[in-house]
């Protein structure tokens, strides 16, 4: 039961919430990765890893977190099963897809470079939800999709061998992921029109997400729930309001500071 922004039990008796640690040998509060890998498999312990925090600082444990990391490996499976049987079916006059998808890869790129994984991470779950969303829509060619797709298994087979392998020889029939190029960044299709905008929470920065001209607080809201940092704290928060800033700032105000 919660009351006034705590938890009782039935008995009334108020639920208290410890400190959460980082992993530890002196602490004792080790896991094994041999138990966890058995049950959620390498990939999604790695992507766990990876996304947890930057390589310069503790891992955080959560059951929470390997089944997120679980669930997006799934969904992997799960679009390159959707892209076997994919055909266009509708015609639309604009779309910003393949724009979207070449700054994506600029942005995930930089973030390698300057070794910032754990934010590459949080653009590679934006990346697979375009994608995914794209495949719904079923307005893009064959041939589209398949590209943006393979170009997405290069750029993960750096992160999450294993499922990118297994996808790129059911999407290409062959067995040359490893010797593959890292996608090019094609700078015609990047558009001058489009903006950083930095999400806040409570005047903290959290994420910066690329917008095209003007798009609407909508729709950036919606990008930064995408990113998982930024979710994990909403979660657990009352939003109060937005401030938003078009092309320039999103600050989401809750009632916990």
């Amino acid at each position: 039961m919660k009351k006034n922004g705590s938890y009782f039990l039935d008995n009334k008796e108020k639920i208290l919430k410890g400190d959460s640690q980082a992993m530890s040998k002196s602490k004792k509060n080790i896991v094994d990765p041999d138990d966890i890998i058995k049950i959620y498999g390498a990939d999604a312990v790695r992507w766990f890893i990876l996304s947890d925090s930057p390589p310069d600082r503790d891992i955080q444990w959560s059951d929470s977190g390997i089944q997120g990391a679980f669930k997006y490996i799934q969904k992997i499976w799960r679009v390159c099963e959707k892209i076997k049987i994919y055909k266009k079916e509708k015609e639309e006059t604009e779309n910003s897809f393949l724009i979207k998808t070449n700054i994506l890869i600029k942005e995930i790129t930089e973030c390698i470079e300057k070794f910032h994984i754990n934010v590459a991470v949080a653009k590679l779950y934006i990346f697979l939800n375009n994608l995914s969303e794209e495949i719904d829509k079923k307005t893009l060619n064959e041939e589209d999709i398949i590209s943006v797709y393979k170009k997405y298994l290069i750029i993960i087979s750096a992160f999450i061998p294993y499922i990118a392998n297994e996808c790129w020889e059911k999407i290409t029939k062959e067995n040359n992921l490893s010797s593959q190029e890292w996608p090019k960044i094609e700078n015609t299709l990047i558009k001058k029109d489009h903006f950083d905008v930095v999400i806040q929470i409570n005047g903290k920065k959290r994420a910066i997400i690329n917008a095209i001209n003007d798009e609407s607080e909508e729709n950036i809201f919606s990008k930064s729930l995408a990113i998982k940092n930024i979710k994990v704290i909403l979660d657990e928060k009352n939003i109060i309001k937005k401030i938003f800033i078009k092309n320039k700032l999103l600050n989401i105000v809750t009632n916990d500071k």
